[in-house]
Protein backbone atom coordinates (compact mmCIF):
# COMPACT_ATOMS: atom_id res chain seq x y z
CA UNK A 1 0.00 0.00 0.00
CA UNK A 2 1.19 3.31 -1.01
CA UNK A 3 1.08 5.90 1.96
CA UNK A 4 -0.80 9.31 1.91
CA UNK A 5 -0.41 12.31 4.41
CA UNK A 6 -2.10 14.62 5.86
CA UNK A 7 -1.29 17.55 4.87
CA UNK A 8 -3.40 20.35 6.54
CA UNK A 9 -6.98 20.11 8.72
CA UNK A 10 -8.03 23.87 9.48
CA UNK A 11 -9.48 24.77 12.65
CA UNK A 12 -12.52 24.01 12.39
CA UNK A 13 -13.71 27.41 14.51
CA UNK A 14 -11.86 29.54 11.95
CA UNK A 15 -14.16 27.83 9.03
CA UNK A 16 -16.92 28.56 10.79
CA UNK A 17 -16.01 32.13 11.51
CA UNK A 18 -15.35 32.38 8.04
CA UNK A 19 -18.12 31.10 6.81
CA UNK A 20 -20.48 32.85 8.77
CA UNK A 21 -18.81 36.11 7.48
CA UNK A 22 -19.16 35.12 3.91
CA UNK A 23 -22.46 34.53 4.21
CA UNK A 24 -23.06 37.86 6.10
CA UNK A 25 -21.39 39.50 2.88
CA UNK A 26 -24.42 39.04 0.88
CA UNK A 27 -24.90 35.46 -0.88
CA UNK A 28 -27.74 32.86 -0.92
CA UNK A 29 -27.74 29.60 -0.52
CA UNK A 30 -28.76 27.76 -3.83
CA UNK A 31 -29.77 24.16 -4.43
CA UNK A 32 -27.16 21.21 -4.29
CA UNK A 33 -26.43 20.01 -7.97
CA UNK A 34 -23.87 18.10 -8.40
CA UNK A 35 -20.83 17.66 -10.86
CA UNK A 36 -19.35 14.25 -10.21
CA UNK A 37 -17.45 13.44 -12.93
CA UNK A 38 -15.33 14.56 -15.58
CA UNK A 39 -17.73 16.58 -17.68
CA UNK A 40 -20.45 16.16 -15.42
CA UNK A 41 -23.81 13.70 -15.37
CA UNK A 42 -22.79 11.09 -17.82
CA UNK A 43 -19.94 12.51 -19.34
CA UNK A 44 -21.91 15.08 -21.50
CA UNK A 45 -21.09 18.34 -20.30
CA UNK A 46 -24.39 19.86 -20.07
CA UNK A 47 -25.98 21.91 -17.43
CA UNK A 48 -29.44 23.42 -16.56
CA UNK A 49 -27.69 26.40 -14.30
CA UNK A 50 -29.14 29.76 -15.14
CA UNK A 51 -26.88 32.04 -12.92
CA UNK A 52 -23.63 32.10 -14.64
CA UNK A 53 -22.57 34.76 -16.43
CA UNK A 54 -21.31 35.42 -19.74
CA UNK A 55 -19.37 38.34 -18.81
CA UNK A 56 -17.40 38.95 -15.99
CA UNK A 57 -14.33 40.52 -14.34
CA UNK A 58 -11.85 39.81 -11.24
CA UNK A 59 -14.15 41.33 -8.91
CA UNK A 60 -16.87 39.11 -9.59
CA UNK A 61 -15.03 35.91 -8.37
CA UNK A 62 -17.07 34.11 -5.57
CA UNK A 63 -13.69 32.89 -4.68
CA UNK A 64 -9.45 32.17 -5.91
CA UNK A 65 -7.52 29.49 -4.32
CA UNK A 66 -4.32 28.40 -4.89
CA UNK A 67 -3.62 24.88 -5.13
CA UNK A 68 -0.36 23.42 -3.28
CA UNK A 69 0.72 21.63 -7.21
CA UNK A 70 0.08 22.05 -10.46
CA UNK A 71 -2.68 20.20 -12.56
CA UNK A 72 -5.24 19.83 -15.63
CA UNK A 73 -7.75 17.49 -13.46
CA UNK A 74 -11.51 18.92 -13.96
CA UNK A 75 -12.55 19.54 -10.23
CA UNK A 76 -15.69 17.11 -9.32
CA UNK A 77 -18.36 18.28 -6.36
CA UNK A 78 -20.93 16.92 -3.99
CA UNK A 79 -22.55 18.96 -1.97
CA UNK A 80 -20.68 21.83 -0.22
CA UNK A 81 -17.70 20.38 -1.44
CA UNK A 82 -15.21 20.64 -4.49
CA UNK A 83 -12.74 18.28 -4.90
CA UNK A 84 -9.72 18.49 -6.83
CA UNK A 85 -6.11 16.63 -7.84
CA UNK A 86 -2.77 18.39 -8.65
CA UNK A 87 0.84 17.06 -8.22
CA UNK A 88 3.80 18.31 -6.90
CA UNK A 89 5.99 20.58 -9.08
CA UNK A 90 8.92 17.99 -8.29
CA UNK A 91 6.42 15.07 -8.93
CA UNK A 92 7.10 13.74 -5.63
CA UNK A 93 3.25 13.31 -4.39
CA UNK A 94 -0.30 13.67 -5.88
CA UNK A 95 -2.50 15.85 -3.55
CA UNK A 96 -5.94 15.56 -3.52
CA UNK A 97 -7.62 19.19 -1.95
CA UNK A 98 -11.30 19.24 -0.58
CA UNK A 99 -12.44 23.43 -0.32
CA UNK A 100 -15.93 24.66 0.79
CA UNK A 101 -17.98 25.55 -2.19
CA UNK A 102 -19.06 28.67 0.11
CA UNK A 103 -15.91 30.22 0.84
CA UNK A 104 -13.19 28.50 -1.08
CA UNK A 105 -11.38 28.09 1.93
CA UNK A 106 -9.50 24.51 2.41
CA UNK A 107 -10.95 21.82 4.62
CA UNK A 108 -8.35 19.09 4.19
CA UNK A 109 -5.13 17.88 1.86
CA UNK A 110 -3.96 14.80 1.17
CA UNK A 111 -0.96 13.73 -0.21
CA UNK A 112 -0.23 10.41 -1.88
CA UNK A 113 3.97 9.81 -2.30
CA UNK A 114 5.13 9.07 -5.91
CA UNK A 115 7.76 9.63 -8.43
CA UNK A 116 7.87 11.74 -11.89
CA UNK A 117 7.63 9.98 -14.79
CA UNK A 118 7.82 11.07 -18.81
CA UNK A 119 4.88 13.45 -19.83
CA UNK A 120 4.11 14.86 -23.12
CA UNK A 121 4.76 18.57 -22.47
CA UNK A 122 1.20 19.94 -22.93
CA UNK A 123 0.10 17.25 -20.05
CA UNK A 124 1.14 16.33 -16.35
CA UNK A 125 0.62 14.13 -13.57
CA UNK A 126 -2.60 15.61 -12.64
CA UNK A 127 -4.71 15.05 -15.59
CA UNK A 128 -6.96 12.38 -14.49
CA UNK A 129 -9.95 13.83 -12.93
CA UNK A 130 -11.75 12.35 -9.53
CA UNK A 131 -14.87 11.01 -9.70
CA UNK A 132 -17.48 11.37 -6.08
CA UNK A 133 -20.41 9.55 -5.18
CA UNK A 134 -22.29 9.47 -1.83
CA UNK A 135 -19.87 7.40 0.03
CA UNK A 136 -16.83 8.71 -1.27
CA UNK A 137 -14.44 10.32 -3.47
CA UNK A 138 -12.34 7.81 -5.80
CA UNK A 139 -9.07 8.79 -7.10
CA UNK A 140 -7.04 7.55 -10.03
CA UNK A 141 -3.03 8.38 -10.76
CA UNK A 142 -0.36 6.78 -12.16
CA UNK A 143 3.00 6.27 -10.87
CA UNK A 144 6.03 5.49 -13.10
CA UNK A 145 4.92 2.42 -15.25
CA UNK A 146 1.57 1.55 -12.92
CA UNK A 147 -1.38 2.62 -12.11
CA UNK A 148 -3.30 2.86 -8.69
CA UNK A 149 -7.07 3.32 -7.59
CA UNK A 150 -7.69 5.16 -4.24
CA UNK A 151 -11.10 5.70 -2.05
CA UNK A 152 -11.19 8.56 0.61
CA UNK A 153 -13.87 9.44 2.57
CA UNK A 154 -15.59 12.74 1.91
CA UNK A 155 -13.75 13.96 5.28
CA UNK A 156 -10.44 12.66 4.10
CA UNK A 157 -10.05 9.51 5.34
CA UNK A 158 -8.23 6.62 3.48
CA UNK A 159 -10.84 3.30 2.90
CA UNK A 160 -8.96 1.64 0.52
CA UNK A 161 -6.11 2.02 -2.65
CA UNK A 162 -5.34 -0.64 -5.44
CA UNK A 163 -2.99 -0.87 -8.41
CA UNK A 164 -4.81 -1.55 -11.23
CA UNK A 165 -1.83 -2.51 -13.40
CA UNK A 166 1.16 -1.52 -15.75
CA UNK A 167 0.91 1.92 -17.69
CA UNK A 168 2.38 2.09 -20.66
CA UNK A 169 2.45 5.77 -22.97
CA UNK A 170 4.82 8.28 -23.15
CA UNK A 171 2.33 10.80 -22.92
CA UNK A 172 1.53 10.60 -19.58
CA UNK A 173 -2.31 9.23 -18.21
CA UNK A 174 -5.45 11.08 -18.28
CA UNK A 175 -7.97 9.21 -18.43
CA UNK A 176 -10.77 8.95 -15.45
CA UNK A 177 -12.91 7.02 -13.66
CA UNK A 178 -16.31 6.73 -13.38
CA UNK A 179 -18.88 5.24 -11.13
CA UNK A 180 -21.43 2.74 -11.78
CA UNK A 181 -23.55 1.29 -9.55
CA UNK A 182 -21.54 -0.50 -6.68
CA UNK A 183 -18.61 -0.25 -9.01
CA UNK A 184 -15.53 1.92 -10.00
CA UNK A 185 -14.82 1.67 -13.56
CA UNK A 186 -11.16 2.61 -14.64
CA UNK A 187 -10.27 2.85 -18.00
CA UNK A 188 -6.12 1.86 -18.81
CA UNK A 189 -5.92 1.24 -22.22
CA UNK A 190 -2.51 1.07 -23.61
CA UNK A 191 0.24 1.88 -26.26
CA UNK A 192 1.52 -1.42 -27.64
CA UNK A 193 4.86 -2.85 -26.99
CA UNK A 194 8.06 -2.19 -29.23
CA UNK A 195 8.71 -5.94 -29.38
CA UNK A 196 4.86 -6.45 -30.13
CA UNK A 197 4.86 -8.79 -27.16
CA UNK A 198 1.25 -8.98 -24.90
CA UNK A 199 0.55 -6.18 -22.74
CA UNK A 200 -1.70 -7.71 -20.07
CA UNK A 201 -2.86 -4.71 -18.12
CA UNK A 202 -4.36 -3.29 -21.61
CA UNK A 203 -7.94 -3.26 -20.27
CA UNK A 204 -10.75 -1.72 -18.16
CA UNK A 205 -11.25 -2.60 -15.13
CA UNK A 206 -13.92 -2.70 -12.60
CA UNK A 207 -13.55 -2.48 -8.63
CA UNK A 208 -16.35 -2.98 -6.35
CA UNK A 209 -16.71 0.89 -4.99
CA UNK A 210 -16.67 -0.43 -0.74
CA UNK A 211 -13.23 -2.38 -1.02
CA UNK A 212 -11.53 -1.93 -3.85
CA UNK A 213 -11.74 -5.63 -4.78
CA UNK A 214 -11.40 -6.29 -9.12
CA UNK A 215 -14.94 -7.33 -10.05
CA UNK A 216 -13.86 -7.58 -13.80
CA UNK A 217 -11.20 -7.13 -15.98
CA UNK A 218 -11.50 -6.72 -19.54
CA UNK A 219 -8.58 -7.06 -21.84
CA UNK A 220 -8.79 -4.00 -24.41
CA UNK A 221 -6.35 -4.39 -27.62
CA UNK A 222 -3.41 -2.59 -27.16
CA UNK A 223 -2.11 0.34 -29.74
CA UNK A 224 -2.20 3.67 -28.97
CA UNK A 225 -3.08 4.87 -25.66
CA UNK A 226 -6.75 5.75 -25.37
CA UNK A 227 -6.87 9.04 -23.24
CA UNK A 228 -11.13 9.32 -23.46
CA UNK A 229 -13.41 8.80 -20.49
CA UNK A 230 -15.90 5.86 -20.99
CA UNK A 231 -20.11 6.69 -20.19
CA UNK A 232 -23.61 5.05 -19.73
CA UNK A 233 -25.89 4.40 -22.99
CA UNK A 234 -29.46 3.41 -22.69
CA UNK A 235 -30.97 2.18 -25.58
CA UNK A 236 -35.01 3.27 -25.57
CA UNK A 237 -37.86 1.34 -26.73
CA UNK A 238 -40.28 2.15 -29.55
CA UNK A 239 -41.83 4.51 -27.10
CA UNK A 240 -39.03 6.15 -26.58
CA UNK A 241 -38.06 4.92 -23.00
CA UNK A 242 -34.93 3.49 -21.65
CA UNK A 243 -34.29 -0.29 -21.36
CA UNK A 244 -33.07 -1.84 -18.38
CA UNK A 245 -29.48 -2.98 -20.22
CA UNK A 246 -27.19 -0.39 -19.99
CA UNK A 247 -24.17 -0.17 -22.16
CA UNK A 248 -20.48 1.14 -21.27
CA UNK A 249 -18.94 2.90 -24.20
CA UNK A 250 -14.93 3.62 -24.63
CA UNK A 251 -13.30 5.25 -27.39
CA UNK A 252 -9.69 3.56 -28.58
CA UNK A 253 -7.81 3.31 -31.58
CA UNK A 254 -7.47 -0.39 -31.25
CA UNK A 255 -11.68 -1.07 -30.69
CA UNK A 256 -13.29 2.21 -32.24
CA UNK A 257 -16.20 2.79 -30.70
CA UNK A 258 -17.28 -0.03 -28.55
CA UNK A 259 -19.72 -1.34 -25.82
CA UNK A 260 -19.39 -3.87 -22.36
CA UNK A 261 -21.86 -4.83 -20.49
CA UNK A 262 -21.23 -2.95 -17.29
CA UNK A 263 -21.99 -5.26 -14.84
CA UNK A 264 -20.02 -7.51 -16.26
CA UNK A 265 -17.49 -6.47 -18.42
CA UNK A 266 -18.81 -8.62 -21.30
CA UNK A 267 -17.28 -6.99 -24.70
CA UNK A 268 -20.87 -6.63 -26.97
CA UNK A 269 -20.18 -4.80 -29.98
CA UNK A 270 -17.76 -2.69 -31.43
CA UNK A 271 -17.28 -0.42 -34.93
CA UNK A 272 -13.34 -0.02 -35.55
CA UNK A 273 -13.37 3.14 -36.89
CA UNK A 274 -10.18 5.43 -35.79
CA UNK A 275 -6.62 5.08 -37.36
CA UNK A 276 -5.53 7.82 -34.53
CA UNK A 277 -5.51 8.55 -31.15
CA UNK A 278 -8.41 8.71 -29.10
CA UNK A 279 -8.26 12.04 -26.43
CA UNK A 280 -12.23 12.75 -26.15
CA UNK A 281 -14.96 10.79 -24.84
CA UNK A 282 -17.97 9.76 -25.64
CA UNK A 283 -20.48 11.83 -26.47
CA UNK A 284 -24.85 10.99 -27.21
CA UNK A 285 -26.99 12.94 -29.68
CA UNK A 286 -29.47 12.25 -31.89
CA UNK A 287 -30.07 8.74 -31.50
CA UNK A 288 -26.02 8.16 -32.22
CA UNK A 289 -22.98 7.70 -30.18
CA UNK A 290 -20.15 9.55 -31.19
CA UNK A 291 -16.18 9.85 -30.97
CA UNK A 292 -13.31 11.26 -32.23
CA UNK A 293 -9.69 10.62 -32.76
CA UNK A 294 -6.88 12.37 -34.60
CA UNK A 295 -3.40 13.46 -33.97
CA UNK A 296 -0.70 16.38 -33.44
CA UNK A 297 -0.08 16.47 -36.90
CA UNK A 298 -3.37 16.75 -38.02
CA UNK A 299 -6.06 14.41 -39.73
CA UNK A 300 -8.56 14.83 -36.65
CA UNK A 301 -12.14 13.54 -37.74
CA UNK A 302 -15.45 12.40 -35.52
CA UNK A 303 -17.73 9.23 -36.01
CA UNK A 304 -21.32 8.93 -35.08
CA UNK A 305 -22.61 5.37 -34.98
CA UNK A 306 -25.76 3.74 -34.32
CA UNK A 307 -25.23 1.93 -31.11
CA UNK A 308 -26.77 -1.84 -31.09
CA UNK A 309 -25.67 -5.12 -33.12
CA UNK A 310 -23.41 -7.83 -31.81
CA UNK A 311 -19.61 -8.04 -32.59
CA UNK A 312 -17.92 -5.98 -35.22
CA UNK A 313 -20.67 -3.66 -36.53
CA UNK A 314 -17.79 -1.51 -38.52
CA UNK A 315 -19.69 -2.30 -42.06
CA UNK A 316 -23.35 -1.52 -40.49
CA UNK A 317 -23.80 0.58 -38.21
CA UNK A 318 -21.26 3.94 -39.14
CA UNK A 319 -24.03 6.88 -39.93
CA UNK A 320 -21.61 9.88 -41.00
CA UNK A 321 -17.93 11.20 -40.43
CA UNK A 322 -16.69 15.01 -40.14
CA UNK A 323 -13.34 15.77 -41.02
CA UNK A 324 -13.51 19.74 -41.29
CA UNK A 325 -12.63 21.47 -37.98
CA UNK A 326 -12.90 18.55 -36.39
CA UNK A 327 -11.19 18.58 -32.45
CA UNK A 328 -8.74 15.77 -31.10
CA UNK A 329 -8.47 16.62 -27.67
CA UNK A 330 -11.65 18.64 -26.84
CA UNK A 331 -14.80 16.71 -26.51
CA UNK A 332 -17.70 17.62 -28.39
CA UNK A 333 -21.23 18.59 -26.36
CA UNK A 334 -24.51 18.09 -27.38
CA UNK A 335 -28.20 19.49 -26.92
CA UNK A 336 -31.69 19.80 -28.24
CA UNK A 337 -30.83 18.03 -31.63
CA UNK A 338 -27.58 20.02 -32.16
CA UNK A 339 -23.84 18.66 -31.73
CA UNK A 340 -21.25 21.15 -31.06
CA UNK A 341 -17.47 20.30 -31.91
CA UNK A 342 -14.73 23.36 -30.99
CA UNK A 343 -11.43 22.48 -32.37
CA UNK A 344 -8.37 22.80 -30.52
CA UNK A 345 -6.05 24.75 -32.87
CA UNK A 346 -7.94 28.24 -33.78
CA UNK A 347 -11.49 27.29 -31.37
CA UNK A 348 -13.43 26.54 -34.89
CA UNK A 349 -16.56 26.17 -33.30
CA UNK A 350 -19.55 23.97 -35.24
CA UNK A 351 -22.85 23.58 -34.70
CA UNK A 352 -24.22 20.54 -36.60
CA UNK A 353 -27.11 18.75 -37.03
CA UNK A 354 -26.59 15.78 -34.92
CA UNK A 355 -28.76 13.32 -36.58
CA UNK A 356 -27.82 14.31 -40.26
CA UNK A 357 -23.90 16.07 -39.61
CA UNK A 358 -25.66 18.97 -41.55
CA UNK A 359 -23.37 22.30 -40.36
CA UNK A 360 -26.02 24.86 -39.81
CA UNK A 361 -23.08 27.40 -38.82
CA UNK A 362 -19.70 27.82 -37.94
CA UNK A 363 -17.24 30.24 -36.63
CA UNK A 364 -13.89 30.94 -34.86
CA UNK A 365 -13.30 31.82 -31.13
CA UNK A 366 -9.29 31.94 -31.27
CA UNK A 367 -6.58 30.04 -28.92
CA UNK A 368 -5.83 26.86 -28.78
CA UNK A 369 -7.70 24.62 -26.53
CA UNK A 370 -6.94 21.18 -24.36
CA UNK A 371 -10.04 21.33 -22.26
CA UNK A 372 -13.32 20.66 -23.53
CA UNK A 373 -16.52 23.00 -23.85
CA UNK A 374 -19.76 22.60 -21.29
CA UNK A 375 -23.05 23.94 -22.18
CA UNK A 376 -24.74 26.46 -19.79
CA UNK A 377 -27.89 27.97 -19.99
CA UNK A 378 -27.71 28.28 -23.62
CA UNK A 379 -24.20 29.14 -24.17
CA UNK A 380 -20.81 27.15 -24.50
CA UNK A 381 -18.10 27.69 -22.07
CA UNK A 382 -14.36 26.63 -22.88
CA UNK A 383 -10.90 27.77 -21.55
CA UNK A 384 -8.04 28.17 -24.11
CA UNK A 385 -4.80 27.28 -23.20
CA UNK A 386 -3.59 30.52 -22.30
CA UNK A 387 -6.12 30.73 -19.20
CA UNK A 388 -9.03 32.42 -21.55
CA UNK A 389 -12.64 31.45 -20.75
CA UNK A 390 -14.60 32.45 -23.66
CA UNK A 391 -18.30 31.90 -23.80
CA UNK A 392 -20.46 31.19 -27.72
CA UNK A 393 -24.15 31.33 -27.43
CA UNK A 394 -26.42 28.60 -29.04
CA UNK A 395 -28.05 30.55 -31.23
CA UNK A 396 -29.23 30.78 -34.79
CA UNK A 397 -25.44 31.59 -35.76
CA UNK A 398 -22.29 32.36 -34.37
CA UNK A 399 -22.65 34.54 -31.73
CA UNK A 400 -19.45 35.49 -29.04
CA UNK A 401 -20.97 36.66 -25.68
CA UNK A 402 -18.05 36.83 -23.67
CA UNK A 403 -14.28 36.51 -23.06
CA UNK A 404 -12.33 36.82 -19.50
CA UNK A 405 -8.72 36.34 -18.56
CA UNK A 406 -7.80 34.06 -15.54
CA UNK A 407 -4.57 35.47 -15.81
CA UNK A 408 -2.95 32.04 -15.71
CA UNK A 409 -2.79 28.95 -18.13
CA UNK A 410 -5.07 26.42 -18.08
CA UNK A 411 -6.18 22.76 -19.79
CA UNK A 412 -8.66 22.04 -18.09
CA UNK A 413 -12.85 22.05 -18.34
CA UNK A 414 -15.33 24.01 -16.28
CA UNK A 415 -17.56 22.13 -13.60
CA UNK A 416 -20.93 23.78 -12.53
CA UNK A 417 -22.85 22.87 -9.54
CA UNK A 418 -25.42 25.12 -7.29
CA UNK A 419 -25.86 27.35 -9.60
CA UNK A 420 -21.98 28.53 -9.48
CA UNK A 421 -19.22 27.65 -12.45
CA UNK A 422 -15.63 26.52 -10.97
CA UNK A 423 -12.59 27.34 -13.56
CA UNK A 424 -9.54 25.70 -12.72
CA UNK A 425 -5.84 26.68 -13.65
CA UNK A 426 -2.54 25.01 -13.22
CA UNK A 427 -2.54 26.49 -9.91
CA UNK A 428 -5.57 27.50 -8.71
CA UNK A 429 -9.50 27.10 -8.56
CA UNK A 430 -12.42 29.71 -9.57
CA UNK A 431 -15.71 29.89 -8.59
CA UNK A 432 -17.98 32.18 -10.43
CA UNK A 433 -22.06 32.58 -10.36
CA UNK A 434 -24.53 32.39 -8.41
CA UNK A 435 -27.40 34.05 -6.59
CA UNK A 436 -26.12 37.12 -4.68
CA UNK A 437 -29.12 38.20 -2.67
CA UNK A 438 -30.41 41.93 -2.00
CA UNK A 439 -28.71 43.14 0.86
Amino acid sequence: MIGYTRLRRPNSFRLRLVCLVFCLAGFAPVAAQEWSRFRGPNGQGVSAATTIPTQWSAADYNWKVRLPGLGHAQPVLWGEKVFVSSTLPDGSARVISCLSTTFGGVLWEYSFPSSEYETHKFNNMAASTPVVGEDALFVVFSHPKRVVAAALTHDGDLKWERPIGEYRGSHGYAASPILFEDLLIVPNQLRVRKDKSPVPDSSIVALERKTGKVRWKTPREPSLVSFSTPCLFRAADSEGAATLSPQLISLSKAQGIAALDPRTGKPLWQARVFDKRTCSSPVLAGGLIFGSCGSGGGGNYVVGVRPGGSGDVTDTHVAYEVRKAAPYVPTPVATDGRLYLWSQNGGIVSCLEASSGKTLWQGRARGRYFGSPVWVGGNLYAISDAGEVVVVGTGDSFDVRGRHSLGEESHSTPAVAGGRMYLRTLNHVVSIGGVRSES
